[in-house]
């Protein structure tokens, strides 16, 4: 039960939170997706699953992820697509929430809390949570006060209701030295989940800016990942795993829907002033022969750049849109699967690389 098809709604550009890093804050406002919306992305997502495209392509599933702003803001429309689907056993749900709004949760998301398909829940809660003391550096509420603290409770209760939850953490070079610290802190919220920090790669950055300061962190952490996986099997940070490097799926597997209904490459493509991003409307007569095309449009120029084929690295995030953005080229896929630019992020994966591949010698795996 892999091979999804991911849908991110957009179901507000409000948020009662204000991280320092947000890419999205120049772009706050009180929009809310409407109900009469909300029931237009359902007879949507209905068709897709009607859809040659679909079936074509083998899809497992849908999975619809709830985006903002912070999605728990708009609770009833979010609620609407959940009740829509949640018996159709082909349709999932993940929400990026900053867990701040437990009791939405709750009032989105008890009845199929638990459902199962297979070995996959229905319902993913990932809450954005960096870890002590990193997330109170970065992840104010909207009057500038710290939230660690009750989010770290909220996770807590969130798992013990039986929910399937996880973290997601962003990382700067500014906080590569305090990794240690909140590695420790994710290992005892529940050591059971993963550390799953994302380098910051919306900000340019200079080449080998405290990179000594991440190579630091990672030997600090290592005999904890060591001692980890002996008793595991498994790492607790992601960035250890085998095989933690890929394409992205953006415009291809992915789409992004937002308030007006347009589709876009990805969540992260809503907030660019860059209309070439534009694939359609969900209203358009042709939008599943468009979305079909497009996918064709991806497979075709999908590549991995030459400098990477030598790259040691098995950790490697690079984003798509940040790639077009800076890319000179002039063709959108051309410019889309750019990977020429962002040494700074390069050399920060070169030195995980490198730590990486020193536990798995020692571990001899």
């Amino acid at each position: 039960m892999n091979n999804l098809y991911a849908i991110f709604l957009n179901m507000t550009k409000n948020c009662n939170f204000r991280c320092n890093y947000c890419y999205e804050k120049e772009t706050y406002n009180n929009n809310y997706l409407l109900i009469k919306d909300a029931e237009i992305i359902v007879d949507f997502i209905n068709k897709i699953l009607k859809s040659n495209m679909y079936k074509d392509n083998k899809y497992s599933g849908i999975l619809i992820t709830f985006f903002g702003g912070e999605p728990t803001l708009n609770e009833f429309s979010t609620k609407y697509i959940v009740d829509a689907f949640k018996d159709n056993d082909q349709v999932f749900y993940s929400i990026v929430t900053n867990g701040s709004k437990l009791n939405i949760l709750h009032n989105i998301f008890d009845s199929i809390k638990t459902h199962k398909i297979g070995n996959m829940y229905k319902t993913h809660i990932q809450v954005s949570y960096d870890g002590y003391p990193v997330h109170d550096m970065s992840r104010l509420d909207i009057n500038g006060k710290p939230t660690g603290d009750y989010i770290r409770k909220n996770i807590r209760l969130l798992m013990s209701d039986g929910y399937n939850v996880a973290t997601k953490s962003v990382i700067t070079p500014d906080t590569f030295r305090y990794m240690p610290e909140a590695y420790l802190d994710m290992l005892d919220l529940n050591n059971n989940m993963n550390y799953f920090p994302t380098i910051d790669y919306y900000t340019d950055y200079p080449v080998g800016y405290k990179i000594e300061e991440l190579e630091e962190a990672l030997l600090q952490i290592a005999p904890y990942e060591i001692d980890y996986y002996k008793k595991n099997n498994r790492f607790f940070l992601t960035w250890f795993w085998a095989h933690n490097n890929h394409i992205c799926a953006a415009g291809k597997d992915t789409i992004g829907i937002d308030m007006d209904l347009n589709i876009y490459p990805c969540e992260g493509s809503f907030f660019i002033d860059e209309p070439n991003h534009l694939i359609g409307n969900i209203q358009d007569d042709d939008i599943l022969q468009l979305l079909s095309n497009r996918r064709k449009q991806h497979l075709e120029y999908e590549r991995q750049h030459p400098s990477c084929s030598t790259c040691q690295t098995t950790t490697c995030f690079k984003c798509n849109m940040i790639k077009y953005n800076l890319s000179n080229k002039q063709n959108y896929f051309d410019r889309w699967y750019d990977y020429t630019d962002q040494e700074w992020l390069c050399k920060y994966y070169n030195v995980i690389g490198k730590v990486k591949l020193a536990i798995y010698n020692i571990l001899h795996i």
